[in-house]
């Protein structure tokens, strides 16, 4: 018998804004995006509703082609933002990680939470660096930690059964599969 179960997406876009409004209860949403980005408009939606049923009304700000100084001149620095990016696209966080960096600069480490999602689980270089210094929160059906001990021993294993290492995708295919595939092979 194979069971592989996955959440469904409906389901785990509550499950997100549920975790989101119970962890960072007192945060306020800050959605943010150029006007002709709405990539991940389903699940910020479904973030914007669940802040509204506690109470929390979104902030909503429309940039031109970057996120500026100005744009966030109108955030209470005194409160607690959580910034939620229409684009989950790695490329668009150079449109606005620059200026919630420049927002924060002189805030509590505390005070600001950037929203990420599973496309991120693989951000290399400068960009992880951002995600790192920018409080970033990300949600995946899969998380996977290339550097853990448990997760270098299945590189190994998988290398040996099928002679070439595994590609790395988001999520990583192999890990999510190679159970059940090394299951049938030697049954």
């Amino acid at each position: 018998h194979v069971i592989q179960a996955n959440i469904v997406r409906d389901n785990m876009y509550n499950k997100v804004a549920e975790t989101l409004t119970t962890q960072y209860a007192d945060y306020t949403p800050v959605i943010i995006g150029s006007a002709d980005d709405q990539g991940r408009a389903d699940v910020v939606g479904v973030i914007k509703d669940k802040y509204a049923s506690i109470g929390k009304q979104a902030i909503e700000i429309v940039y031109e082609k970057e996120l500026s100084d100005n744009d966030l001149a109108q955030l209470d620095k005194s409160k607690k933002y959580i910034f939620v990016p229409l684009s989950q696209k790695e490329a668009a966080m150079k449109n606005y990680c620059p200026a919630i960096e420049s927002y924060k600069k002189d805030l509590a480490e505390d005070m600001t939470v950037l929203f990420g999602y599973p496309e991120w689980v693989l951000l290399k270089g400068d960009r992880l660096k951002n995600a790192h210094n920018l409080n970033t929160v990300i949600y995946s059906r899969f998380y996977y930690d290339g550097k853990s001990e448990r997760c270098i021993a299945f590189e190994h294993k998988f290398k040996d059964a099928f002679r070439h290492g595994i590609i790395k995708t988001t999520p990583i295919q192999a890990a999510i599969g190679f159970d059940t595939g090394y299951f049938l092979i030697n049954a």
